[in-house]
């Protein structure tokens, strides 16, 4: 038996109804019904289809608990985000191997997936959260800097008498924002990893939860670019600050640091 889950923002996405994630259109709709008649076909025709289903979105689904004994029908509660059963597949093979394959084609996301999992601080969980949030569909989100403020992770503008004015973040996917915060955190602990060094870098004059949201605003920067060019992901390495450095500048500030502090400073190349 070859199960699918879904959520009841899943269906409502589905439905063409924006909200935490971006809302399908009728072409992606027709896609997705024509896939899946097509994936049954192909079983039909193989004589490996015992029965499939599909099963209607949690917001019509009862449960029945009992109470002092009594059954009772009740309305749930299901979260938004509670994965529930969607449908099934019962097919008939000739291997475990074989029932792999079929509900492979399901997964139809897989190659970005491996993607994506190059980047530091995206496990597999965090990476299916990704994919299923922003629907793996980069061609919605026409640059880098919309998907991270659709996202919510980028900084906020507010305007007040004709004057413009920065603070936090704006209102995005919470789902999103956490997940991608706690991948930015375990970016920061990757080592020899260009988020390590952002992650300090910010962390030393803005704290850890500033550098996490940067981090994390990188990180969704970098999913994009990699979905979008297909490219596998190529880290700058921990040094890449230092080596923006301009050393004479560098030089003249030190210098002129220890010259405040009272010091005359003279310098020798070393040899």
């Amino acid at each position: 038996m070859i199960l699918t889950y879904g959520s009841q923002q899943d269906y409502d996405a589905m439905a063409g109804k924006a909200a935490d994630k971006p809302a399908w259109s009728a072409e992606d709709f027709a896609a997705m019904v024509a896939f899946m008649q097509s994936f049954t076909k192909d079983l039909v025709e193989s004589g490996e289809l015992v029965d499939t289903r599909g099963l209607t979105a949690p917001v019509h689904t009862r449960r029945i608990q009992l109470q002092q004994g009594v059954p009772v029908v009740t309305d749930g509660p299901y979260a938004e985000t509670q994965e529930v059963l969607a449908g099934y597949w019962v097919v008939e093979c000739e291997s475990f191997d074989r029932a792999t394959e079929i509900a492979a084609r399901l997964r139809p996301h897989q190659a970005m997936v491996d993607l994506l999992g190059d980047i530091p601080g995206l496990g597999q969980r965090s990476i299916e959260v990704i994919v299923a949030e922003t629907g793996a569909d980069m061609t919605r989100f026409p640059s880098a800097a919309q998907l991270a403020s659709w996202a919510g992770v980028c900084p906020a503008n507010h305007e007040s008498a004709g004057r413009r004015r920065h603070g936090g973040t704006p209102p995005g996917n919470r789902w999103l924002v956490t997940t991608l915060v706690e991948a930015a955190r375990a970016a920061a602990r990757t080592k020899h990893s260009y988020f390590r060094a952002q992650y300090r870098q910010i962390a030393r004059r803005r704290g850890p939860n500033k550098a996490a949201v940067a981090v994390a605003h990188s990180l969704l920067v970098t999913i994009w670019h990699v979905l979008t060019t297909g490219q596998r992901y190529q880290d700058l390495g921990e040094d890449y600050f230092r080596s923006r450095i301009d050393p004479d500048r560098q030089r003249r500030r030190l210098v002129h640091q220890l010259q405040a502090l009272g010091y005359t400073v003279t310098l020798q190349t070393a040899s």
